[in-house]
């Protein structure tokens, strides 16, 4: 996927995203207009190959990623024009006469950071690189860029990797962001930053419905069940395709693995756009190419408890999935897992191991 950064200037508007947020929610669909600044040279050398970017679509879409410095988010872009529907546009672009050069239509948004300069320095934007400026770590100071921006990710993230849709909800209650604020600063720490926004917003709920019934010991608790499995999913997802990814490279035999998902074989190579069920792991880990890479590259520490703890999660999740109550017990068990409180700790394996292999 491809990625993009822009920076948006308060200058011209100052409720920039809330006003686009406005148009997504109303018509499903809202162009954000990179405007041409007049200050800006005519041309440059490092200046976007609009035409590159011709093959944004629907099935090919690409990630776009908007601040100002204070917040962060990230847009997924179906489509890149000259011009578009004025009425799926903010109608300031047409009050002020703004010069747009190219429309991208934005599909779906997320906020990564809200209002938190230090975090958008130290956690985002040292991890992009800049392929059109040397590859070179992304400069706040000093630097010459012309946006929009090629970036890419040193942990790559697709934020948009399933069907979710994170628009309609991305300014949420109080009791969320308090839920969220406290996950990120007392359970994971900035590594939290580097959670999949789907996970975190499944970790936000499950933890908000824990709580508001953990004192009635007869309440089935299998959809939280349900939102800790989704949140361990996903992240045992982008660790073990970095994982196995990287193993490959020494070893290319590994991407011709095969495993069978509910009757439809596949092969390791297909993790780059398909998600498995947690078992298929567990299958993978025990192939002897994998084990050896594993063991070639020191890296048994990433997988010593990951057996264990996938065994945990997914007996719990599958039968809450299937029907079961899960019972007081048995959440407290699985939350344990998930969150670390205690010996297991899924979700910090996962993301721990794949922030390692991001920085090797």
């Amino acid at each position: 996927m491809q990625n993009l950064l822009v920076l948006f200037n308060p200058y011209y508007q100052k409720d920039v995203i809330d006003l686009h947020i406005a148009v997504l929610k109303d018509r499903g669909a809202v162009g954000f207009g990179k405007i041409k600044s007049p200050l800006a040279s005519l041309s440059s050398a490092n200046e976007i190959d609009w035409k590159a970017l011709a093959s944004t679509s629907c099935s090919f879409p690409l990630q776009l990623f908007l601040t100002d410095y204070s917040s962060l988010f990230v847009a997924k872009v179906m489509n890149i024009k000259d011009d578009i529907d004025p009425s799926l546009a903010p109608s300031y672009y047409q009050d002020k006469g703004l010069n747009v050069e190219a429309w991208f239509v934005i599909v779906d948004i997320i906020e990564l950071v809200h209002k938190d300069f230090e975090k958008i320095r130290d956690l985002f934007l040292a991890n992009f690189t800049t392929p059109d400026y040397g590859n070179h770590t992304y400069a706040i100071y000093g630097n010459s860029y012309r946006y929009p921006l090629r970036i890419a990710m040193k942990n790559e993230i697709d934020y948009f990797a399933s069907d979710e849709l994170f628009y309609p909800n991305i300014y949420k209650s109080q009791e969320f962001l308090n839920t969220k604020n406290n996950l990120l600063s007392y359970v994971f720490g900035e590594a939290g930053y580097h959670l999949h926004p789907e996970s975190l917003e499944n970790l936000v709920f499950a933890e908000m419905e824990f709580e508001k019934n953990k004192e009635d010991k007869l309440y089935d608790f299998s959809g939280v069940a349900i939102k800790y499995g989704k949140a361990v999913e996903m992240e045992a997802y982008l660790f073990f395709k970095i994982l196995f990814f990287f193993l490959a490279k020494d070893d290319g035999e590994i991407l011709e693995i095969l495993f069978e998902v509910q009757g439809r074989k596949y092969s390791v190579a297909d993790l780059g756009e398909f998600r498995p069920n947690l078992g298929t792991y567990k299958f993978l880990l025990h192939n002897p190419l994998i084990s050896q890479g594993i063991e070639n590259n020191n890296l048994k520490w990433m997988i010593s408890g990951i057996f264990r703890n996938l065994s945990i999660v997914q007996k719990i999740r599958n039968e809450a999935a299937h029907g079961e109550k899960t019972s007081f017990e048995g959440i407290c068990k699985l939350r344990n897992s998930v969150l670390g409180i205690g010996k297991n700790r899924v979700i910090f394996d996962f993301l721990d191991g794949r922030l390692a292999l991001s920085e090797t």
